[in-house]
Parts: C-alpha cells; structure tokens; sequence
C-alpha cells in the first residue's frame, strides 16, 4: 500500500482501538482466570480443614467428661491425631498468614466444652498465587505487544480493499474530468473561432455541426456514466423476460452494418447451434451488452478486416463470441480492458470514437445476469471476446 497520510492515520486509530480493546479483554480474562483459580483454592483448602476438623470433632467428642476439663487420653489422642507439620496455631510472631476453622466440642450429656480451631499455612497458597500472578503480569505486556503488530497487520489488510476502492475513485475522477474536459474545451474552442470572425451561412452551419457533434458525444459520456452509477447501486431493476439471441445477434448485425461498411469492415453472424437459443433475462440490457461489444471489435479492426458473431453451446455451457481480426490487445493490457475509461494507447487517442466505457458497461451487464464475459487476444491477431453461460440457464426452442 502506497505512503497516505489519510489512510496511515486511519491505519494508526484502527490499530490502537484494536489493541486497546483486546488488551482489555485480555486483562478481564487475565483477572477472571486469577481468580478462579484463588477461588478453586480456597474451596479446596476450606474443604480439607473441615474434613480433618470434622474427623477430630467426631473423635474427641466422644471423649469430653467434664466441661472445660481435658482427660488424659484426650490428651494423648490430639498428638496421634494431628500432623504437627500443618495443624498449627492461628498466632504467629513472624506474622505468617493461617487459614483456620473453628468447632464448638460438647460433652456426652451436652453440655458446652469449649471451641478447637484446625488451621493452615497459606504460605505455599501465597506462593502459588504469587507465580500465577506473575505469569499474568508479564505475559499481558507481551500479548499486547504481539496484539499491537498484529492489530498493525489486520489494519493494513483490512484497508487495502478501501484503499483500492479510493484509488479507483481517484481515477475514475480524473478519468471523467479528462473526457469531459474535452468536448467541453473542444466546444469553447470552436465558439471563441466563431465569435472572432464574420460567418457565412455554409460556416455557420459547419461550426454549429461540429458543436451539435462534441453536444452528442457529452450527451452519451454522462448518460453512460450516470447509467453505471445506477448499476452499481443496482438502482436499475432486471426485467426478466425469455430472450432468442439468434434474434437478437440478426438485429443487431443488421443495424451496425452501416458502420462496419464506414470502416470498411465485414460483420457477419455464425450460428452453430440448429434450434434457437432463448435464455432468461433482460433483453434491453443484453441487446447492449452485445452492442457495445460489436462496436469495440468494429472501432478497433483496420480496413478490410472482418468481424464475426457466433453463437454456439455445448453439453455444459452457451457462448456468444464476438471475433474480430483487429489490432489485438498485448497480454499486459487484458486484465484492465474492462476498465472503466482504460485505453490501451497511452496517448488515450479518440480516433476510434467512443468514451472508454463500453466494455465496463458491458461487463456490469454481465455481472447482473451472472454470465462470464472473458477475452482472448493477441496482438496482431485480432481479439474474441467470448460470453458463457450456463444451459440451465437458456432454453432450446424449435
């Protein structure tokens, strides 16, 4: 992605709001599964001190006589009963840190002995806790670093189509600016002449023709570009109807005749197909798509050349080819060719006529009806454009 300051900014906010979110999911989660696992502890730590209290409850109960009076063999069963190791006293000099559990002892007739309290050392707790921190401490930083990088990446990837969209745009843009520049300034050209000098009637004719001319040509270049506009919106509706293209290719052959003899071109029509063919979809739509296709290989075949139409399908598919035996298009310039206003001459030469629109028109055209419309050319060799289409898709009438 080429340098722009408007697109690194949006690159640099998505990616700080990015990392920003995910560091804080990733302190939420850090913190939940913190405690978690101090919650999972303690439960189990709670449950072990009432399991070994409970044991001695039951124990020495059994042997209490007399209220607040400890008998010899109390005495001897609290060292067989206890781990000195972990049954503690709660108090500690050192300030140590215990977990303790309290018990009302009774003796046999009931009466209130007095308390025992079981309690343990947190300080392998602590010290568990303290690693689990630890690894959340400094594992957070680095995910967010891993999180920053990758919310760069992510940014980047997801703005190239934006970025692509806005380049296309930006020529688009000057590409309709350049072509309406040009009858316009070739307009103002001819009236600014006209207004120097006295005209004769025959001038005058001759001058407000050439004006009539660039009018037309203004006229077709905005009604094709507000035609587009309206396609990508798919603000125009299909109006579905059964089309015969052998019908459809004999009009059309028959009405650009005139041009093609203009330029001194054959245009024929093949039909290797002996049923007609119908398919389903919007024959004013298909009437120009095949229309503009027929005028692009007439405007770009030299004299004496031939354009052929063919219609023909298969087991699989139906095509419609539109041969011509032109200048060709070198193999660099056939992934554009669809462009809107792309021109193969880099001096964007308007000698064939035409605004440059024709094949986008006709490959949106395409689109809509969900048929492929592809080119083979090479240069010197002439061009086929070639539309398919599925046979589900049309239907064989006698």
């Amino acid at each position: 992605m080429r340098q722009n300051k408007l697109f690194n900014k949006t690159r640099v906010s998505l990616s700080l709001w990015y990392a920003g979110v995910m560091g804080l999911i990733l302190s939420l989660l850090g913190f939940g599964v913190y405690e978690a696992i101090s919650h999972a502890h303690w439960v189990a730590l709670d449950r072990e001190l009432e399991s070994v209290a409970g044991t001695l409850h039951d124990s020495l109960e059994l042997k209490l006589k007399q209220p607040k009076k400890i008998a010899p063999i109390v005495k001897e069963l609290l060292p067989q009963s206890l781990n000195k190791e972990t049954w503690q006293t709660i108090s500690d000099r050192n300030n140590n840190i215990y977990h303790q559990i309290s018990f009302s002892l009774h003796t046999q007739t009931r009466e209130d002995w007095g308390y025992f309290q079981v309690g343990r050392s947190l300080a392998d707790f602590e010290d568990y806790l303290g690693r689990v921190k630890l690894v959340l401490l400094l594992g957070l930083p680095i995910s967010l670093i891993l999180v920053a990088f990758a919310s760069w990446w992510l940014a980047g990837l997801a703005m190239q189509p934006i970025y692509r969209s806005y380049q296309q745009i930006e020529q688009f843009t000057a590409d309709a600016a350049h072509e309406l520049r040009t009858p316009l300034a070739a307009t103002q050209a001819t009236v600014e002449s006209a207004l120097l000098v006295d005209l004769d009637k025959q001038e005058a004719k001759d001058i407000l023709t050439a004006i009539e001319r660039e009018n037309k040509r203004l006229i077709q270049l905005v009604g094709d570009l507000l035609w587009l506009a309206r396609m990508d919106r798919k603000a125009i509706p299909l109006r579905r109807q059964l089309c015969c293209l052998n019908d459809l290719v004999n009009d059309l052959v028959e009405e650009l005749a005139a041009l093609a003899i203009a330029n001194q071109i054959t245009l024929t029509s093949e039909f290797r197909v002996k049923k007609s063919i119908n398919v389903s979809g919007d024959c004013n739509q298909l009437y120009r798509l095949v229309y503009n296709l027929i005028v692009n290989a007439i405007q770009h075949t030299p004299p004496d050349g031939r354009v052929t139409v063919i219609l023909e399908r298969d087991a699989s598919f139906a095509l419609l080819q539109v041969k011509d035996t032109g200048i060709g298009i070198a193999s660099q310039h056939q992934k554009h060719i669809f462009d809107r206003f792309y021109r193969v001459q880099s001096d964007r030469s308007r000698s064939t006529g035409g605004s440059g629109l024709g094949l986008a028109i006709a490959t949106s055209i395409a689109r809509s009806h969900s048929f492929k419309l592809s080119v083979h050319s090479q240069l010197g060799q002439g061009s086929t454009f070639t539309l398919k289409w599925r046979t589900a898709e049309s239907v064989e009438l006698p």
